[in-house]
């Protein structure tokens, strides 16, 4: 188990030291937001505790878009 858990630091490190964009934040979809084997790995390590998390408004935006559900009544 530790052993495919260090496989997996290179990923870890670039995402960490990549040179920031003019901004300071990464995004699902950004090429150094982790993958899902990097973010399973990490909710391994810690006990399988992470919660993943949908925004609230997320039915107003593409991919996920349904008018019926995003109007606010």
């Amino acid at each position: 188990m530790a052993q495919s858990l260090l496989s997996l630091l290179p990923g870890v490190f670039t995402a960490v030291f990549t040179p920031a964009a003019p901004f300071c934040r990464y995004l699902p979809g950004d090429s150094v937001w982790p993958s899902a084997v990097i973010w399973s790995a990490l909710n391994t390590s810690v006990g399988g505790r992470l919660i993943a998390t949908v925004p609230l408004a997320s039915p107003c935006h593409d991919p996920t878009y349904n008018a019926a559900t995003c109007a606010y009544d």
